[in-house]
This record gives C-alpha cells, structure tokens and sequence, in this order.
C-alpha cells in the first residue's frame, strides 16, 4: 500500500465519518428528545416548609402558635419581627400548634396540562400530652387572609381534606395549562381544633395527587423525610407575646407548668 492508498482511504473514511455523523445526529437528538418528555416531569413542584418566607409579603395579621414542652427555656425577651419571633422558637424545638402552613408552587417546564386532582393525608401517630405550654407571637389586627388551600382536618376521626377558595368558601381543585415557566401556587393548611379539651401531638405526611399531561403524579411531603408536628393544644396554658415587645399577656412563660 502506498502513500496514495492511504490518503485515499483516510478521506474516504472521514467522508463517511461525516456523513454517518450528519444523519444519525438528527435521529438521536429526536431519541433524546422523545425520552425526556417521556420520563421527565413537564413540571417541577417546590414545597416552602418555613411559615416566615409563606407570610413574608403578608401584613402583620398572621399571629404564630408554637408548642413547648418545656416553657421554662424560654422566658425573658424574644425578638419582636414576626419571622425572627418564629425561627427563634423553632431553633429552640418548638413546634406548629394549631396550623401548620405549607405553600406549593407548580411551574411548568414546558407547555403542560395540569389538575390537581386531591391530597392524601397520611397518619403516623397521634400522642396524648399532658404537659407543656402553646406560646403565640399575637398578630397585630386586621381582616382574615384566605390563600385557595387544601385544609387538611387532623383531629378527625375520618380523613377530611377540603379545598377552599380564596373567598374561604369550599370548591373544587383547579385544571390547569400553563405555558413553559407559569407557575400555579397554593397553601396546605394542616388545621387542629379549637375546641378540644385534649393536647395531642400530631406527626403527619401528604400526598398531593397530580394529573400532568394525562399521567398520574404524586408528590409525597413530609418535613425534609421527617413527618410534620401539629399539636392541638387542649387545654394546655397559653401565653401572648404582644408584637413589637418582649412583654407577655398574662403569666410570662416561666410561669407555665
């Protein structure tokens, strides 16, 4: 074989090199294509846990409720933002009383149609208490907020899921067509009784139940792999940090038993 043979035969080869490369590129860019519409979600759900960026463009109408079992840890003066109030009681293992608020936002990858078909409650143990105290940041006074939601009823014998409008009426769960990057956002309020004259810690998950595209999609929430806490406070003490100070309504929680 001379040096001809071999230039002949190496151009040859990287023409159809080329060529090969040319047409199969279009295949497999399709294949690609076609795979990740098939195993990837059109959309991304992101659930916000932290109640102080849920309510932080919100005004000072929104009081907290934390439960603690033990309301000698923090007596004495507290911060008075409602957000530094709230995570510097969860830094001290306080958990929800009452409500626990979670915001759900869908944004959709590609153009996607969407019906947010119901939630699942998911029990995991449900505690008596018989100690403790509720500690409540008290809100500052004006009209009720009412996010569309789904309320979730944990002192219930029955599962009982609602979803509410934003005019706090009862309705159905919205179907949806968002174009690529719209976004849909919700709250899930997991509710205790008021009227309850047990204290009961809660430990609970969701399943919020998708139809995108036609396919079922379910999205389990717990608290970072953990269960959430929501304690119905019976009739546990209570005591009301009045916004803006470090005093306390009636005995300081160092006065609680």
């Amino acid at each position: 074989m001379d040096i001809l043979d071999v230039l002949v035969g190496g151009g040859f080869g990287l023409i159809l090199s080329v060529l090969v490369q040319s047409y199969f590129r279009p295949v497999s860019a399709a294949i690609e294509s076609r795979s990740r519409r098939r195993w990837s979600s059109p959309v991304l759900i992101h659930v916000e846990r932290d109640p102080a960026i849920i309510w932080h463009d919100a005004p000072d109408w929104v009081g907290f409720q934390v439960y603690v079992d033990d309301p000698t840890r923090f007596a004495g003066p507290t911060p008075s933002e409602r957000t530094k109030w709230l995570r510097w009681m969860k830094a001290r293992n306080a958990v929800d009383a009452y409500t626990t608020p979670l915001q759900v936002t869908i944004q959709a990858r590609t153009e996607a149609a969407v019906v947010i078909e119901g939630l699942l409650l998911k029990r995991h143990r449900s505690v008596p208490l018989s100690s403790g105290a509720i500690l409540v940041r008290a809100p500052a006074g004006g009209a009720d907020l009412e996010p569309r939601r789904f309320e979730v009823h944990l002192d219930r014998e029955l599962v009982d899921v609602d979803w509410l409008l934003s005019t706090g009426n009862p309705g159905r769960p919205p179907s949806l067509v968002l174009a690529a990057g719209d976004i849909e956002r919700f709250h899930i309020w997991a509710t205790t009784s008021h009227d309850s004259e047990d204290a009961v810690r809660h430990e609970w998950t969701v399943e919020l139940l998708l139809l995108v595209e036609g396919k079922r999609q379910t999205e389990v929430i717990d608290d970072d792999g953990k269960p959430f806490v929501t304690v119905t406070p019976g009739n546990l003490s209570s005591h009301f940090n009045t916004p803006g100070s470090d005093d306390w309504d009636g005995n300081p929680p160092s006065a609680a038993s």
